[in-house]
């Protein structure tokens, strides 16, 4: 909730006169919108750690669709998030698709199903 707050802040501060709509809990793509719905300005993720690091975890889908929509496409890592408040997280922001040399990337878990004989 802290990285989304502090996202919408900095979206809001950069995009004023644009709508900024939180998506949804479980939409799979993206967290938040800018612009209204048909003709979007940016598709917006949103992470958060506790870490100083700005380590994240995502989804093969999420990082496809910010591939598929690169030109409109923001992630945005809060990082050093402090629950008691005395210290200031700060915010990354990288445009474009989660790829590249921006970016150490590593799979971390496999999908399966039991194959019944």
């Amino acid at each position: 909730r802290v990285s989304v707050d502090a996202a919408i802040a900095w979206l809001a501060e950069r995009y004023p006169g644009h709508e900024i709509k939180e998506m949804p809990h479980n939409n799979p793509r993206f967290d938040v919108r800018v612009g209204p719905p048909n003709l979007p300005v940016l598709y917006v993720e949103v992470k958060g750690t506790q870490s100083a690091s700005p380590s994240f975890w995502m989804s093969e889908g999420e990082r496809l669709f910010s591939i598929e929509e690169s030109a409109r496409y923001l992630l945005i890592v809060v990082a050093g998030i402090d629950l008691t408040g005395e210290h200031a997280a700060v915010i990354h922001v990288r445009p474009g698709a989660v790829e590249g040399s921006d970016f150490e990337l590593a799979p971390s878990q496999w999908r399966g199903t039991l194959l019944l004989s």
